[in-house]
């Protein structure tokens, strides 16, 4: 059974890794902080010590990894997909034009 978490994990996070690169490339680094530390915080990091407190199984434990990894994928995706990325600018305009001259 731990292979199938481990396997459903690893194709979440294949596509986790490469939109949130993608975006972190684009320069939006800002929403992939507050995505990962609030995602990390309210939906693993919590859960994971309210779990472990009411003596919950392994699977438990994986089913908050599992939903904690989801939940950043969808955010990435939903981003990725709005645009916003589209219009902002890593190096700027005037600072080109000064290596340039």
């Amino acid at each position: 059974y731990m292979l199938y978490f481990i396997s459903a994990y690893l194709l979440i996070d294949c596509v986790n890794i490469v939109v949130s690169n993608a975006l972190r490339g684009a320069g939006d680094t800002r929403f992939n902080m507050y995505a990962i530390t609030g995602v990390g915080i309210f939906f693993f990091a919590v859960p994971c010590v309210i779990l472990y407190k009411l003596g919950a199984p392994w699977w438990g434990l994986w089913i908050a990894l599992e939903t904690e990894i989801f939940l950043l994928c969808i955010l990435f995706v939903m981003r990725y997909s709005g645009g916003k990325w589209t219009k902002m600018r890593v190096i700027e305009v005037a600072a080109s034009n000064e290596i340039i001259e």
